[in-house]
């Protein structure tokens, strides 16, 4: 039957590759996944007086929508009593990365991995 499939590759360590392709009967088809290191994002999410953000998630996503809706997610975190998060095997690239706490989005960046952020991201919520 003819279509289209979306093939995903994993490694430990490293970030998900996804691919397309279109399936034709009796035709050969062949994708090519490369595999890139993954890279960690860690920070920590304060308030305003500089305590701990407790159980706050931190998620990364490719895309964003003006109703807070998430496409192309790259990971999410909680944080610990600390505020503290990490999120692992996140592909280089141009990212929004969000804190959501009590249900709403309290902070969020739009940045390039690692670029832009290499020794973390810290968030200080209103």
């Amino acid at each position: 039957e003819t279509g289209e499939a979306t093939l995903c590759g994993f490694k430990e360590d490293h970030a998900a590759a996804i691919g397309g392709v279109r399936i034709e009967p009796g035709a050969r088809s062949e994708v090519h996944l490369e595999l890139a290191e993954g890279l960690t994002l860690a920070g920590r999410v304060t308030a305003q007086d500089g305590s701990p953000v407790a159980d706050a998630v931190v998620s990364v996503c490719q895309a964003w929508s003006p109703t807070n809706h998430i496409f192309k997610g790259a990971g999410y975190g909680p944080t610990d009593a600390e505020g503290r998060y990490h999120i692992d095997d996140v592909p280089a690239g141009t990212y929004t990365v969000a804190v959501w706490n009590d249900g709403a989005v309290r902070s969020r960046r739009t940045l390039r991995l690692p670029e832009e952020a290499p020794n973390g991201l810290d968030f200080v919520l209103d």
